[in-house]
């Protein structure tokens, strides 16, 4: 207890003993039970419930001990007297019953306002962190409702589509769709609404997205669902396919490439063996009818197509194995 507390509660201790003293001393006449009232009323200010009903319930116990502490006669046998003690009694403890009720109903408040305030942080807090993870989050986060209204556009969302928030909250998802899926997305959402079939929601596919300017481009979708009553929230969670995409086919036509050269390798070690044969019998027949005549004509073109042929495995061969 507070030492402004005790001084409190010894002074309306104090006060209740005076007026005890007043009351017993007094004429039956005087309405001198009214003081205790008084007293109540002072000890209102104390803060614990108990120490208020224990006031009271010294003031009852006094009041009723003043009824025969006259010197000379009783006062519990004057009717006035005792109907102004009752009457004192019934004032005491209605004082008490409203204050101990406006008391409980305050602190009820209290605890309202408090669990309103916490709910207000909580909200707040969720809101933050929503906030947080729609700024910060590497993939494009779209919150929708069952009507397909965007109440969500996340910063990724923003820089993959080319709208702000602000052009798009508010408006139908649709407009981030190429046909013919603009036209019917609605259909898409009331079908799953009434036959609870799913297609994309919770499975994730690969569809087109259209972005502000107009380019239609690769995306992977996954959509999660959040049911609070009647009321559906989508989440579509989106990554941006085009890189990858351009990477897959980079990789298919360096495979393509790969495979185009161990065939041209295969086939010029093949045809160089064949035209290392050739170039030798050549050389034979060379020596064995000089380069004079008709046959020598033949064999010295024959010899030159020869090492042309030679040249060309040699640049097949370079480019098999990814040489200048």
């Amino acid at each position: 207890m507070k030492p402004s507390q005790k001084k409190l509660l010894s002074l309306a201790w104090l006060l209740q003993a005076g007026s005890f003293v007043v009351n017993s001393l007094a004429p039956a006449a005087y309405a001198t039970d009214l003081l205790y009232v008084a007293v109540i009323v002072i000890a209102l200010w104390l803060i614990d419930v108990r120490q208020i009903v224990g006031v009271a319930s010294g003031a009852t116990a006094l009041i009723a001990a003043g009824m025969f502490a006259v010197p000379f006669q009783p006062r519990i046998v004057d009717t006035h007297f005792l109907i102004e003690g009752i009457m004192a009694v019934v004032a005491i403890w209605l004082i008490v019953f409203f204050a101990v009720r406006y008391r409980s109903t305050m602190k009820e408040l209290d605890r309202s306002r408090t669990t309103l305030d916490d709910a207000k942080r909580n909200a707040e807090l969720d809101e933050a962190r929503l906030r947080s993870i729609l700024e910060t989050a590497p993939e494009a986060i779209i919150t929708i409702d069952d009507k397909g209204i965007v109440e969500s556009f996340s910063s990724s969302a923003e820089a993959l589509f080319g709208y702000t928030p602000d052009e798009v909250i508010g408006h139908n998802v649709k407009i981030l769709m190429p046909s013919p899926h603009r036209e019917q997305h609605d259909q898409y959402i009331n079908r799953y609404l009434v036959t609870g079939e799913r297609r994309i929601i919770g499975i994730g596919r690969i569809v087109e997205g259209v972005r502000k300017d107009g380019s239609v481009f690769p995306m992977e979708l996954a959509v999660g669902e959040v049911v609070s009553g009647d009321k559906h929230v989508f989440t579509g969670f989106i990554r941006d396919l085009t890189a990858r995409q351009r990477m897959e086919q980079e990789l298919r036509q360096a495979q393509k490439m790969e495979a185009v050269g161990q065939l041209t390798g295969g086939i010029a070690h093949d045809f160089n063996n064949l035209l290392t044969v050739i170039m030798g019998n050549l050389e034979m027949l060379e020596a064995r009818y000089g380069q004079e005549g008709r046959a020598g004509v033949w064999i010295k073109e024959a010899y030159e197509t020869a090492e042309h042929g030679a040249q060309l495995t040699g640049s097949l061969l370079a480019f098999a194995r990814r040489q200048p």
